[in-house]
């Protein structure tokens, strides 16, 4: 490899690395914070500014949904920068990352966008449709990101075949 190179993939490395700790403390004060509200739900119940009745476990499923798929998110950003960290970019483990980031980006913004045709009133109020639709469009973009990336990784491993 030539020294440019090297010193490219030192630099990847390295940021990738930085980027992978703090999504790594984001994450971890994301289930932290997700496991004190569950806990006050557990606790005192679902508060009344989510409704009354049927809706307030309607509306707490909601949160919960988002929640986990918001958490897939981000779970699979830290697995890819872990994966470039060691220096696999242009590899099959990076691309269903970058792939898996992407579909979860959809199914989060589906969810909140299908949130609004929810029966119960206020939870048109509590999802926001726009975040919903521009999640499910930076989703896709992703994943056809992920379909580039895979013809890349397979001339990639081509090309180290012929040499």
């Amino acid at each position: 490899m030539r020294p440019e190179n090297e010193a490219r993939l030192r630099k990847i490395r390295w940021v990738s690395g930085i980027m992978r700790a703090i999504c790594k403390v984001i994450l971890g004060l994301y289930l932290l914070v997700l496991g004190i509200f569950g806990l006050m739900f557990c606790v005192w119940g679902i508060p009344s500014g989510f409704g009354s009745g049927g809706a307030r476990f309607v509306h707490f499923g909601l949160v919960a949904v988002t929640a986990g798929l918001l958490f897939k998110c981000g779970y699979h950003l830290y697995r890819l920068l872990g994966n470039y960290s060691r220096g696999e970019i242009f590899t099959a483990g990076s691309v269903e990352q970058i792939r898996q980031w992407g579909i979860a980006c959809v199914l989060f913004g589906t969810a909140k966008f299908g949130a609004l045709f929810v029966p119960f009133a206020g939870a048109r109020e509590y999802m926001s449709s726009g975040q919903g639709l521009g999640s499910v469009v930076n989703g896709l973009i992703i994943v056809g990101i992920s379909w580039f990336m895979a013809m890349a990784a397979e001339m990639r491993e081509e090309q180290e075949l012929i040499v």
